[in-house]
């Protein structure tokens, strides 16, 4: 699971909240019916023998925890019922899937089926040339939103067949959640839908959850300018690679796939959402507030040499803030530092400076699902985040406050949210975070000239110090990172022989380095 300050699992109500959603108000063991609630019917909990059969019943493992046979037949995303529920055979390799999609829809007739494949890779861009690749293949007959995500990991730059391991992610539109399976060509393992994703993962059951923590699709580094992805033309191999092989159709670059993510996110946040707060799961319903269950990958995004803010500023404080560094001095502690790109044949650095980790966009808009909710209101959301916010990503001590919460309630509207940490924290003791939080919930507005304050101060330091402790921040930044499942590749980030203690952060009044949490101005 989550490393540090992650995520712990639901509470006994969430699990019972999730159950009743599976089941979807079904009153009938018919799966053909439209006897079920709103007319949909979910057959995930309905005993094997109330499910038809299909072609794929034993070649398809149920890992979502419910143990069953029949698999594809309680499935309602386009690959389950037009390639695993229809005909006389189970294709099991992506050629084999995409091609009785093409066979089976009838809005794919007449040749009508397209696939995309956009590229990415480690190494190919920072050594300029064609190396090893991930792919993430959709087909369209003519839809605008993507419903199926093929990944093929491991391909190297020349070769006569695909692999055949596969991940797949499938949106089903009649529930809103999206079904994640995995092929090794032979066989499929189904690992449960987004909603089972929200109960963590348990040895091999749900082990999707362990990188899709929210239930929703995963794009670490999200946003232009990518350090990894293809943009257009720039990652050397890449188009050449997707012309060899037909399957993988047209060679798209990454921003088709950062808006479905985005869009992923709105669908499955507002459901985690609305299954927590029926729950009365506090803890859950806000941990995407004072934690970060998610990340994604950001650089420095400009040509003058300046710290990405997301590394010592949550974003939102930053808007205008810059973070300028000495490039000098960066480039000598590079070397004092030894940090290399793994796999980047002695290279320092990654294509763009000052890669790191950062708060998820995912867990972002989780926030925005509670505000739309009236679970709480934009002054409570800045007055969370301002606690140790010179940390963002991992403030082990912003996480902690969530415990001072009751883990279950009736009571969640902001009102409610807000006269309950007030008095968690009534006599907390002076310089904690706790106080810290405290001082906030009294007093109204201003966090933006705290933020303010904290920029001139670091802007006020010598630059080539605050370049090192930057740096430090950033070392630690990506160790922690690396703690967590999601970061299968060493390559993603770079690596040195720094060893920076793991409360450091930079003091929210004088910018300087601390080892511990310091209260702010």
């Amino acid at each position: 699971m989550m490393s540090r300050i992650g995520f712990h699992g639901p509470t006994a109500a969430l699990a019972a909240a999730l159950a009743a959603l599976a089941t979807n108000g079904c009153v009938t063991t018919d799966p053909g019916s439209d006897s079920c609630s709103e007319g949909k019917c979910d057959e995930a909990d309905l005993p094997d023998s109330a499910i038809a059969d299909s072609p794929c019943d034993g070649l398809i493992t149920d890992r979502s925890g419910r143990g069953h046979h029949k698999v594809a037949g309680r499935l309602h995303d386009r690959l389950a019922t037009l390639a695993f529920q229809a005909g006389d055979d189970c294709p099991t390799t992506l050629d084999d899937m995409i091609a009785k999609i093409a066979r089976t829809d009838p809005a794919c007739a007449g040749d009508k089926l397209s696939t995309s494949t956009r590229a990415v890779s480690e190494t190919a861009k920072l050594l300029g040339r064609p190396t090893d690749y991930r792919l993430v293949t959709t087909e369209s007959c003519g839809f605008d939103q993507s419903q199926i995500f093929f990944s093929t990991f491991g391909v190297p730059a020349v070769t006569p067949e695909l692999p055949n391991d596969q991940e797949i992610i499938a949106f089903d539109e009649t529930s809103g959640v999206f079904n994640y399976y995995t092929s090794d060509g032979k066989s499929l393992q189904f690992f449960g839908n987004s909603t089972d994703l929200l109960k963590g993962s348990d040895g091999e059951d749900r082990r999707c959850a362990n990188c899709h923590v929210g239930g929703g699709l995963v794009m670490k580094e999200l946003e232009s300018p990518w350090l990894h992805w293809n943009i257009s033309n720039d990652l050397p191999g890449a188009d050449d690679l997707i012309k060899a092989h037909p399957i993988l159709g047209s060679s798209f670059s990454a921003t088709s796939l950062e808006n479905e993510v985005k869009a992923s996110a709105e669908t499955v946040n507002k459901l985690a959402v609305k299954l927590r707060k029926a729950s009365g799961d506090v803890r859950g319903l806000l941990r995407p507030l004072f934690c970060s269950p998610e990340l994604n990958i950001t650089a420095q995004h400009v040509t003058a040499p300046e710290v990405p803010e997301a590394l010592v500023l949550d974003n939102r404080f930053s808007g205008g803030l810059s973070f300028p560094y000495d490039a000098v001095a960066y480039q000598a502690q590079l070397v004092a530092n030894n940090q290399l790109v793994d796999g980047g044949e002695g290279r320092r650095d990654t294509v763009l400076a000052f890669a790191i980790a950062n708060r998820a966009a995912t867990d972002a808009n989780y926030v925005s699902q509670l505000l739309k909710a009236k679970i709480v209101d934009t002054e409570l959301i800045n007055d969370i985040t301002l606690v140790d916010f010179s940390r963002p990503l991992f403030s082990e001590d912003r996480c902690a406050l969530l415990d001072l919460l009751p883990a279950t309630s009736t009571k969640l509207a902001a009102a409610d949210i807000r006269a309950a940490l007030t008095a968690a924290v009534a006599n907390a003791p002076a310089g904690s975070a706790a106080a810290d939080l405290a001082r906030n919930l009294a007093e109204t507005g201003g966090h933006d000239v705290v933020a303010k304050a904290f920029n001139t101060a670091c802007k006020k330091r010598p630059r080539a110090a605050f370049t090192t402790d930057a740096m430090a921040i950033a070392s630690l930044n990506r160790d922690l990172a690396r703690e967590r499942p999601i970061m299968e590749f060493a390559a993603t980030l770079p690596d040195d022989d720094l060893t920076v203690d793991h409360g450091a952060r930079l003091h929210p009044g004088t910018c300087e380095l601390v080892t511990k949490f310091a209260p702010r101005p």
